[in-house]
Protein backbone atom coordinates (compact mmCIF):
# COMPACT_ATOMS: atom_id res chain seq x y z
CA UNK A 1 0.00 0.00 0.00
CA UNK A 2 1.35 3.46 -0.88
CA UNK A 3 2.13 6.07 1.73
CA UNK A 4 -0.87 8.25 0.82
CA UNK A 5 -3.14 5.20 0.83
CA UNK A 6 -1.97 4.22 4.30
CA UNK A 7 -2.62 7.73 5.59
CA UNK A 8 -6.07 7.91 4.00
CA UNK A 9 -6.93 4.46 5.42
CA UNK A 10 -5.87 5.56 8.91
CA UNK A 11 -7.91 8.76 8.72
CA UNK A 12 -11.00 6.96 7.39
CA UNK A 13 -10.73 4.25 10.05
CA UNK A 14 -10.36 6.80 12.85
CA UNK A 15 -13.25 8.91 11.59
CA UNK A 16 -15.55 5.88 11.28
CA UNK A 17 -14.63 4.73 14.78
CA UNK A 18 -15.22 8.22 16.17
CA UNK A 19 -18.81 8.10 14.91
CA UNK A 20 -19.36 4.86 16.83
CA UNK A 21 -17.33 5.81 19.87
CA UNK A 22 -18.31 4.10 23.10
CA UNK A 23 -18.73 6.22 26.25
CA UNK A 24 -15.66 4.73 27.96
CA UNK A 25 -13.45 4.63 24.84
CA UNK A 26 -10.52 7.02 24.83
CA UNK A 27 -9.11 8.81 21.83
CA UNK A 28 -5.92 6.81 22.25
CA UNK A 29 -7.92 3.56 22.22
CA UNK A 30 -9.41 4.55 18.86
CA UNK A 31 -6.07 5.62 17.39
CA UNK A 32 -4.31 2.48 18.63
CA UNK A 33 -6.96 0.19 17.19
CA UNK A 34 -6.96 2.03 13.87
CA UNK A 35 -3.16 1.87 13.73
CA UNK A 36 -3.28 -1.87 14.27
CA UNK A 37 -6.01 -2.43 11.67
CA UNK A 38 -4.25 -0.32 9.06
CA UNK A 39 -0.81 -1.66 10.04
CA UNK A 40 0.61 1.83 10.20
CA UNK A 41 3.45 1.17 12.66
CA UNK A 42 6.73 2.10 11.04
CA UNK A 43 5.08 3.17 7.78
CA UNK A 44 5.95 6.17 5.67
CA UNK A 45 2.37 7.41 5.96
CA UNK A 46 1.22 10.63 4.33
CA UNK A 47 -1.87 12.22 5.85
CA UNK A 48 -2.09 15.15 3.44
CA UNK A 49 -3.95 17.92 5.28
CA UNK A 50 -6.12 15.69 7.51
CA UNK A 51 -4.24 16.45 10.75
CA UNK A 52 -4.67 20.19 10.14
CA UNK A 53 -8.29 20.15 8.96
CA UNK A 54 -11.16 20.38 11.41
CA UNK A 55 -12.57 16.92 11.81
CA UNK A 56 -12.64 13.82 13.94
CA UNK A 57 -9.07 12.81 13.09
CA UNK A 58 -7.59 16.12 14.26
CA UNK A 59 -9.86 16.22 17.32
CA UNK A 60 -8.83 12.74 18.42
CA UNK A 61 -5.14 13.52 17.87
CA UNK A 62 -5.46 16.56 20.11
CA UNK A 63 -7.46 14.68 22.74
CA UNK A 64 -4.99 11.79 22.80
CA UNK A 65 -1.69 13.64 22.70
CA UNK A 66 -2.22 17.12 24.15
CA UNK A 67 -5.74 17.72 25.45
CA UNK A 68 -4.83 21.21 26.70
CA UNK A 69 -4.01 22.34 23.17
CA UNK A 70 -6.11 25.30 22.02
CA UNK A 71 -6.19 25.50 18.21
CA UNK A 72 -7.29 29.16 18.13
CA UNK A 73 -4.11 30.18 19.94
CA UNK A 74 -1.79 28.49 17.45
CA UNK A 75 -1.81 30.71 14.37
CA UNK A 76 1.19 29.09 12.68
CA UNK A 77 0.42 25.47 13.70
CA UNK A 78 3.88 25.07 15.25
CA UNK A 79 2.29 24.19 18.58
CA UNK A 80 0.07 21.56 16.97
CA UNK A 81 3.04 20.05 15.16
CA UNK A 82 5.30 19.96 18.23
CA UNK A 83 2.73 19.06 20.88
CA UNK A 84 0.37 16.78 18.95
CA UNK A 85 1.71 15.60 15.60
CA UNK A 86 5.25 14.72 16.71
CA UNK A 87 4.08 12.56 19.66
CA UNK A 88 1.54 10.89 17.33
CA UNK A 89 4.30 10.14 14.81
CA UNK A 90 6.60 8.83 17.53
CA UNK A 91 3.96 6.54 19.06
CA UNK A 92 3.38 4.77 15.73
CA UNK A 93 7.00 5.03 14.53
CA UNK A 94 5.97 6.92 11.40
CA UNK A 95 8.79 7.67 9.01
Amino acid sequence: MGNHSIGRAMVATVEAAAKRRLPDESALDILDEAAELVEIHGADAEFDDAPWEDGAFRSLLIEAFYPDFTPGEDDDDDGFYDLVYVPFSQRYQLC
